[in-house]
């Protein structure tokens, strides 16, 4: 009886272990199948999202996946992207707007059309430190000569006043970033500006008067 029981155990056993395995392997395949599904409309809201249609930038911002924050940068950096300034809205709204991927708009590097969202990303929400890292870097490197993209690409237009008038809005926008955060600014200036650049940072710390608006936002004892 014993030695019957045993082979019978067996048996029991193995055919549980193979449902097992089965039921391991079906369950994988769903999820490969969900996890197919759920991408490819992901990339379907990205692609509607980037054209424009608010509903499925709503829906990268909602639907819980870390890879639609990408998706959303991604929207929100391209140059061909429609009405990027909502896009911002609708990420700041649900906590997806991150200020890092913000402050690379303001690159020198970028088109004027990126600084100047930048910008009025940042003058809409607030100026933080990547802002003023950002804004302070544009200003020195304006001040040392680096040219923009609209420099170079009019730079055989001898009468063009494009390039001229993208780069003082630039200069302009990048001084109202820094003096809406007068004592952030003051030290990205002071601290974060090689010794080359040391002598423009602080002629633009004068020149916007930094340190006496860092002075005022404090608060009396």
């Amino acid at each position: 009886m014993e030695s019957i029981a045993r082979p019978k155990h067996k048996l029991i056993l193995l055919t549980t272990l193979i449902g097992l395995t089965l039921i391991s392997l079906a369950a994988v395949s769903v999820w490969k199948i969900t996890q197919r599904h759920r991408y490819s409309e992901m990339m379907k809201a990205y692609f509607a999202g980037a054209a424009g249609d608010r509903a499925s930038i709503e829906k990268l911002a909602t639907d819980g996946d870390a890879r639609s924050k990408g998706l959303l940068d991604r929207i929100l950096l391209n140059e061909a992207t429609e009405d990027r300034l909502l896009v911002a809205r609708i990420m700041k709204k649900h906590n997806m707007l991150d200020t890092r991927v913000v402050a690379e708009l303001l690159n020198l590097q970028r088109p004027h059309t990126d600084r100047h969202l930048g910008f009025l990303i940042f003058q809409e929400f607030g100026c933080d430190n990547y802002c003023v890292l950002a804004a302070a870097a544009e200003l020195e490197q304006l001040r040392a000569g680096v040219k923009t993209p609209e420099d170079l690409k009019f730079a055989e237009f001898p009468n063009d006043t494009y390039s001229e008038l993208a780069d003082g809005q630039t200069k302009k926008e990048a001084e109202t970033l820094l003096v809406s955060n007068p004592c952030s600014s003051m030290q990205a200036l002071k601290f974060t500006s090689s010794a080359s650049d040391l002598v423009i940072a602080q002629q633009i710390s004068r020149e916007l008067q930094l340190e006496q608006k860092c002075v005022a936002t404090i608060p009396p004892r």
